[in-house]
């Protein structure tokens, strides 16, 4: 797992709840190089959003997510590595 999972300090995503359209933030930490695929889905299970981001190098990640014109609702931010999925992430837009 190159994904370091051990505590969900290591995951962030700002701001909580948030407004669409508009960007989450996201900040992470990987143990190498790797490709994080983070999928947004709806509460139906629904994907509304795929974005994939290549971290050459180990350690801290931040990244934009773009929400684009979503309607307010649950949703949740998948973050997944090759086949494995290995966190998710409640999200409420308004």
């Amino acid at each position: 797992m190159r994904l370091e999972l051990d505590g969900l300090s290591r995951i962030k995503v700002f701001p909580l709840p948030t407004a669409a359209p508009g960007n989450l933030q996201v900040e992470l930490n990987t143990m190498d190089a790797t490709t994080i695929d983070l999928t947004l889905v709806n509460a139906l299970g629904q994907v509304m959003d795929t974005q994939l981001y290549d971290f050459p190098d180990a350690g801290k990640q931040e990244m934009m997510f773009p929400l684009g014109d979503i309607p307010p609702g649950i949703y949740y931010l998948r973050f997944s590595e090759q086949a494995a999925t290995y966190h998710f992430v409640q999200i409420l837009v308004y």
